[in-house]
């Protein structure tokens, strides 16, 4: 978006006030402020100039649930505002042609957003879970059909050593180098991560760990 893309976000986990909230706080307002209902002259006026900005570049989408509609729509939305970046959160969450089980439906909401970012020659962010083995929730195929995958997950097992910090790991690229990683600190006051300087307690969490953990597949 500060790059001037039009980008899009179709989300099935958040509805458009949370995320218009999240945005806000990435631009400066303390989330703790949405929860006091209480705000700074300077955070009320983040607000204002975000909620009658209607030029920025972004459009949320929380009404749609079938990957038909949703594909649809990026289409359309191409050819109107050229959009570029596409973010569907997430894959579980989006219904497609369940004929032929769950497994199967999964891997088909993939292969079309796949398929789509080749035809569009857009980029389309597909955030995943995970399962307590750190692969892809009710089915592998979405490993396969992105060009890159990157691991999202608490960088220790340590619970008092985590303290926000996440590993992020590049697991696939097509395109690149892979297994690398870097350590990020969340800020949960604005919704933001910081990379910051690997210690010894951050580690590779084991495939037995059961931590929740979010697979982000880039089509």
């Amino acid at each position: 978006v500060n790059m001037g893309y039009h980008c899009a976000i179709y989300s099935r986990e958040m509805d458009k006030r949370s995320i218009f909230q999240r945005i806000c706080c990435i631009e400066g307002v303390d989330s703790s402020s949405w929860t006091r209902q209480r705000f700074t002259n300077g955070e009320s006026a983040i607000i204002t100039r975000i909620a009658s900005n209607k030029t920025t570049p972004l459009r949320v989408y929380d009404d749609l649930s079938n990957i038909n509609d949703i594909c649809a729509r990026i289409r359309l939305d191409h050819i109107r505002f050229g959009t570029r970046v596409v973010i569907v959160d997430y894959i579980q969450l989006v219904r497609g042609d369940k004929k032929e089980g769950r497994e199967r439906e999964v891997s088909g909401v993939a292969w079309q957003l796949k398929e789509l970012a080749l035809a569009l020659q857009i980029t389309i962010l597909a955030p995943s879970q995970l399962n307590k083995d750190m692969q892809a929730r009710e089915s592998g195929d979405i490993e396969n059909h992105c060009d890159q995958m990157l691991v999202i997950a608490k960088s220790s097992k340590d619970d008092e050593e985590d303290k926000g910090r996440r590993l992020v790991k590049i697991t696939k690229n097509r395109n690149g180098e892979s297994d690398r990683r870097c350590i990020y600190q969340f800020t949960g006051a604005n919704y933001s991560f910081r990379e910051v300087e690997e210690t010894e307690a951050d580690i590779i969490p084991a495939k037995e760990s059961k931590q929740y953990s979010k697979r982000h597949a880039d089509n």
